[in-house]
Order: C-alpha cells, then sequence, then structure tokens
C-alpha cells in the first residue's frame, strides 16, 4: 500500500516538475501560446512545433521556420518538415505558426490600395508584431539559433515579397507560395525599381505558383519573374519556380515541399560537384553555404561514406572516392 501511494504521488508530482523547469513532457513536442500584442491591440496566438529530440539534447540550438496565413498552413509545414528532416533533406527546425485571426486581409495587404506604393497600416502593425513581439518571444522562450526562414501562401505570400522588399536581410530566407501579386500589382514596380537602385543586392527568395491556378494570379507572377531575371542581381540567390500539376489550395502544402527542400539543395554533395571542384573548392562551397544559411553546413556523413564506396566500386573512379575520403577526413576527423 505505501509503495503504491508513492507511485501515485510521483505521478501527480511529475508534470509539475516538468513545468517547474520551463519544459514540458518529452511526450508533447508542440505549444500554443497567447500574447496581447502591443501593436495589433488583442491577443494573437503562436503556435510551436519543436523537433522530436528538443528535450534530449539541451545544449542544441535550431533554425526558426516562421509560418503565416492560419492553422492549416501551421500543420503543413509542421508535417513537411519531419518528413524532410527525416530523410536528410532539411535540417531539424522549430516550426512557429503566426496565424491572422479575424483580419487576414488587414494583415496580409501591403498597400492602402492597389495603385499607392503606400504602406497599409495593417501590414506596418502585423510587421511590428512578427519583428518586435513574436520573434524576441520565441527567442526567449526556446533554444534558436540566429537563423530564421518565412513563409506565406497566397496574399501572405504578397506580405512575405514586401518583408523581403522591406529589408532583404531581416530572415536568411523568403518563401512566397503562390504569391497573391494581382492584389498589390504595384510589387512588380517596386521590386525593379529597388534591384536597379542597388537597395537590394543579397538574401535568399524562393517563389512558386500551381500550373492550375487562374489567369490573373499567373499573369502577375509571370511579369514577377520576369522582373528577377531581367535585374535581380548575381549576388541574390533565388528561384521563380512552377508546379505544374497543382492548383492554389494545394501549392500551400506542396510548395512548401519545395520550397524547404530548395533552402538546402547545395548541402548535397553530387558526383558532378566531385568532378568539377577541388577539395579546397567544396570546403569553400560548404563555408558559403553556412553563411547564407546562417548555420554550420557540411555534407552529410553517410553521405560521405556512400558516394566514397560509389565512387571506389561501381564508378571505378578511385580519385573521386579519395576526395570523398579527404572530405569525410576535414568534417569528421574522429
Amino acid at each position: 500500500m505505501q509503495k503504491f501511494i508513492i507511485l501515485f504521488v510521483t505521478i501527480l508530482l511529475w508534470p509539475l516538475n516538468a513545468y517547474a523547469h520551463d519544459e514540458r513532457p518529452s511526450l508533447e513536442n508542440d505549444a500554443e501560446h497567447i500574447i496581447n500584442s502591443a501593436y495589433l491591440f488583442e491577443k494573437r496566438h503562436i503556435l510551436v512545433k519543436l523537433p522530436e529530440g528538443y528535450y534530449d539534447d539541451t545544449e542544441k540550438s535550431y533554425p526558426v521556420l516562421y509560418v503565416l496565413n492560419n492553422n492549416d498552413n501551421f500543420n503543413w509545414a509542421s508535417y513537411v518538415e519531419d518528413i524532410l528532416q527525416e530523410r536528410n533533406q532539411v535540417h531539424e527546425m522549430i516550426v512557429v505558426g503566426l496565424p491572422s485571426v479575424n483580419n487576414y486581409r488587414g494583415d496580409n495587404s501591403p498597400f492602402k490600395n492597389n495603385s499607392s506604393h503606400e504602406i497599409s497600416n495593417g501590414a506596418k502593425k502585423f510587421e511590428k508584431f512578427i519583428h518586435t513581439e513574436a520573434i524576441p518571444f520565441v527567442d526567449k522562450r526556446y533554444r534558436t539559433l540566429n537563423t530564421k526562414f518565412i513563409v506565406g501562401h497566397s496574399l501572405a505570400g504578397l506580405f512575405v515579397t514586401h518583408l523581403f522588399t522591406q529589408n532583404p536581410n531581416e530572415f536568411n530566407a523568403y518563401i512566397a507560395i503562390s504569391p497573391s501579386f494581382h492584389h498589390g500589382p504595384q510589387m512588380i514596380e517596386i521590386l525593379e525599381n529597388q534591384f536597379n537602385n542597388d537597395n537590394i543586392t543579397n538574401g535568399m527568395i524562393y517563389m512558386t505558383l500551381g500550373g492550375l491556378e487562374h489567369s490573373l494570379i499567373q499573369q502577375h507572377y509571370k511579369q514577377m519573374k520576369e522582373v528577377f531575371l531581367r535585374s535581380a542581381p548575381d549576388t541574390l540567390v533565388w528561384d521563380i519556380d512552377w508546379l505544374n500539376y497543382t492548383d492554389h489550395k494545394v501549392a500551400g502544402f506542396s510548395g512548401l515541399v519545395s520550397g524547404l527542400s530548395w533552402l538546402y539543395k547545395d548541402e548535397v554533395l553530387t558526383g558532378n560537384m566531385l568532378e568539377k571542384m577541388t577539395v579546397h573548392e567544396l570546403i569553400q562551397h560548404y563555408d558559403i553555404l553556412s553563411e547564407r544559411i546562417g548555420h554550420t553546413i557540411k555534407p552529410r556523413y553517410q553521405r560521405l561514406k556512400g558516394i566514397h564506396r560509389f565512387m571506389m566500386g561501381r564508378m571505378g573512379k578511385p580519385e573521386l572516392g579519395e576526395k570523398a575520403l579527404q572530405l569525410t577526413d576535414h568534417y569528421y576527423p574522429n
């Protein structure tokens, strides 16, 4: 009986101890916070999806992916990030959802009207909320790296593009999925002017659109692509992509797969890279990529082992296998 009482009390106190250390039980890696925004004059939800091993390694910090729109977009991003990182396509990251409450259009419409370059009050307030309230809240409560990505779909994709024009280096990468440029056509002119005036010289931005979306959104998207082809500086890392068999709603999901994969596409060591680059050049490649992404990027250990065996055996190219071995010694000396 005494053992039973001790066990019962232990079970009751266990979750309290977890919260007392500002850590939730490791069985539950999702959280929802509500903060009173001084800029939006209302309560806003901050949704958080933590990596699976977040509570196991208390020394490890993570990049953060901020997701706009609504709860569905946050859920999709959390699921896609899980799948991609399990397959070594991306790195583990904290996923944060910043859903609009009752004013999606007010939050994400950058301009006062379709003929004005003046930024709307709603967009100003939402931007302030993101930069001065949401991000500091997440950085204070969780173990974050100084690496931030942001993604928006539809009208929020237009808003993400707006954020890029305001400060292309505030986030390490901007992902605009099915951006509704027809709701802010002046964005095309604004971005080209910034390119031509050298107001934007670097950064990372990815856009994609579904091939089954309506003609008006496609028309303005194609105009934006022409601006990038014509005026984007060589130092800017960008891609204006296309999802052939996707409509607007599905693009919210499949665009995440493409966008997140694009972020880390240069991490994968390929046989072509081994053919064309020296070991020194390959190390430089990963140094540049690390600086761009904002945290250490290096070829995966298992990838190095696999490509070494492949080049030495199947391909019969020992000189390339030797390069892979030298990279292994460099990045994994132990």
